[in-house]
């Protein structure tokens, strides 16, 4: 029986620590996104925004979103 509850605990450590690196990672890109639409919000106020900007913007979101479909890996 003892057994059985250290390995239940442990899956349940394992989910939850699961559960914080998400919340993490979605924490991350909320920031970058809010970094990201501040800036852009300011170069357009400026009068500085230009097509080279959005098109770098769209590739680091891009490779971003490439990166972000790979799975969590745990060994």
């Amino acid at each position: 029986r003892r057994g059985r509850e250290v390995g239940v605990r442990t899956a349940v450590d394992v989910l939850f620590a699961l559960q914080q690196v998400y919340a993490a990672q979605q924490n991350l890109d909320s920031a970058r996104l809010a970094y990201l639409l501040g800036r852009l919000n300011l170069q357009a106020a400026v009068g500085a925004l230009d097509p080279a900007d959005l098109a770098a913007i769209d590739n680091y979101l891009t490779s971003r979103a490439a990166l972000s479909a790979l799975p969590v890996r745990i060994d």
